[in-house]
């Protein structure tokens, strides 16, 4: 286990209420000092007037730490010691009369309680407030504080022989948001209250074991469990929110994910720990399973790429990013017909990275709109410079389905291509979402309407696993672009083989042209030529380049070259 530090304040708690070996410990060292000013004071005849005061000393140390009755005890002992217990022949006459000594104790045991009274009023106002910290004031179950608290305790144990095996789940409701959007924010308290009343009530949890860590997530915290045994609680614990919550007579029905991180005795502490449960549940919230457990490949380069997406937005304004463009051939006599845009970042450290670096993460979060704004803008502006050039190249660019939704975005496209007097044609749009597009009736109107500009419209990586055949159905779709995952297997696998075919003759039913991507070898061009396929691109064709080097590319390009490629062919 990592070293343990124990701070002041921790130290002090440990310390407010001793227990235990701590408490004898405590009253052994109470009792000899007591004693040894005792001892003092009868070998001290001539400094008896003050130095009877010292008694206060561990008086006021026993009310401290065991309140009225400990200071009132400690008082009675601390008269008898200096009234009839002591003896010495050099005290003045009449200092130990019964009336003194009586009376010396009396003030002594109502300092000790009034201390002790202090004392306890003192713990009872910190420990209202420790529990104002330490509690969620909605729920009423232990907060973020408390479970730090709590994995510092089992993680950080003082003897290694009594190390324990600490299991940490994170239990998120996904849909609270759409909840609330539909019945407002009253029903956010009243589902909330709900689900920690049922969480309560698992009868398998003890109460120091079950936390509310923020909104919509909450935690459960087992100790030396096996792992399996603790999955299976976890399961009986979703079991209990599976039966709809009710809100205004509405039964409502949460939407629930786990994420399981355990020590093991990988030497955790308790932010790695939580960090890894918070992978694990937006994990299983991405799969969309019940419970994922976390694994070291679940967040390879997870804070590189957190790193990256936090400096995109410098990336964007410093003109880190770049175009590269692909050329797209026609199968059957070998022209080009297109080019493909892609983005790339030229990092100042880590040198030119992908788009898969860094745009999964950017689709998540508001930078897409500014992402997808420069391909738009460098895109047109490539399809201006190809054509001063003397190449009409169709030149496609590549948008999310939240760009394409975006109508701000979509109005900036087609006012840009009107001023700068670009030739509509030569536009295509590829949607290249990895999930489905929700909102058909806005995607259609906005493509329609880029479809009525004079733009074509594609769909990428048709076949991944992400697109849909509905999109062919509800969408005004020129292109389809079958999945390299497909066509790498074409020449070795006769079911890679039948799926493309059975695409390639679905599109031409339907009149969309289908591209073949990822086609890296002639045997494939071939193969994919005699199956009807239209357009080929990859590394056969030609790799990625920068524009400069692109527009170089095409004076020696081994296909065929139009200056109106795409268009008058």
């Amino acid at each position: 286990m990592m070293p343990y530090k124990e701070t002041i304040s921790a130290m002090i708690e440990r310390w407010r209420r001793p227990k235990g070996f701590r408490a004898f410990a405590v009253l052994l060292v109470l009792l000899l000092l007591m004693l040894l000013i005792t001892f003092i004071i009868s070998r001290s005849g001539s400094s008896v007037v003050f130095l009877p005061h010292l008694m206060y000393g561990p008086i006021i140390m026993a009310a401290v730490l065991f309140r009225t009755p400990g200071g009132i005890i400690a008082g009675f002992l601390a008269g008898l010691m200096l009234g009839p217990l002591m003896q010495s022949a050099d005290m003045p006459a009449g200092i130990q009369d019964t009336l003194n000594w009586v009376m010396r104790m009396v003030f002594f045991m109502l300092m000790g309680g009034v201390g002790g009274f202090i004392s306890r009023c003192f713990n009872d106002h910190l420990d209202s407030t420790q529990a104002k910290a330490f509690h969620d004031p909605l729920t009423g179950l232990l907060n973020i504080q408390a479970l730090y608290r709590r994995l510092d305790e089992l993680l950080n144990e003082e003897d290694a022989e009594q190390e324990k095996e600490v299991t940490l789940a994170i239990l998120t409701i996904s849909n609270l948001k759409q909840i609330v959007a539909s019945l407002g924010y009253r029903s956010y308290s009243a589902i909330l209250r709900q689900i920690a009343e049922r969480l309560s009530q698992e009868g398998e949890l003890p109460v120091d074991s079950l936390f509310r860590i923020q909104d919509n997530n909450f935690a459960v915290v087992a100790v030396d469990v096996n792992v399996d045994e603790f999955i299976k609680k976890c399961r009986m614990i979703t079991k209990h929110l599976e039966d709809p919550f009710s809100f205004e007579n509405i039964p409502i029905a949460v939407d629930m994910h786990l994420g399981i991180s355990c020590s093991c005795n990988s030497g955790d502490s308790r932010d790695e720990m939580i960090q890894k449960a918070g992978i694990a549940v937006y994990n299983a919230e991405m799969n969309k399973t019940l419970y994922t457990q976390y694994s070291a490949s679940d967040d390879s380069n997870s804070v590189e790429r957190l790193a990256l997406l936090g400096s995109l937005k410098n990336a964007i304004d410093t003109s880190q990013l770049t175009l590269f463009l692909q050329p797209k051939v026609s199968i059957a006599d070998g022209y080009l017909v297109g080019v493909e845009s892609l983005i790339r970042w030229q990092h100042p450290e880590l040198g030119l990275l992908p788009p898969d670096m860094f745009i999964p993460e950017a689709e998540n979060t508001w930078l897409i709109h500014p992402l997808s704004l420069f391909a738009v803008k460098e895109g047109l502006a490539q399809i201006k410079c190809m054509a001063s050039g003397g190449y009409d190249m169709k030149l496609a660019i590549n948008l999310t389905a939240h760009a394409i939704q975006d109508r701000i975005l979509i109005a900036r496209l087609i006012k840009s291509v009107r001023e700068m007097g670009i030739d509509a044609a030569l536009l295509e749009i590829e949607i290249t979402e990895r999930f489905l597009l929700r909102e058909f009736d806005v995607a259609r109107e906005i493509l329609g309407a880029l479809k009525k500009m004079g733009a074509s419209i594609a769909i990428d990586d048709f076949g991944s696993g992400y697109s849909s055949v509905h999109y062919l159905q509800e969408l005004p779709i020129d292109t389809v672009k079958i999945d390299q995952s497909l066509i790498v297997n074409i020449t070795s696998s006769e079911l890679s083989r039948s799926l493309v075919q059975h695409m390639i003759e679905f599109n031409r039913e339907l009149g969309i042209t289908t591209v073949a991507e990822g086609v890296e070898t002639e045997e494939q061009f071939g193969l994919l030529g005699g199956m009807g396929c239209d357009v080929a691109q990859g590394y056969y064709i030609g790799k990625p380049l920068p524009c400069k080097e692109f527009r170089q590319w095409l004076g020696s390009s081994p296909w065929k070259v139009s200056k109106r490629a795409g268009l008058e062919r």
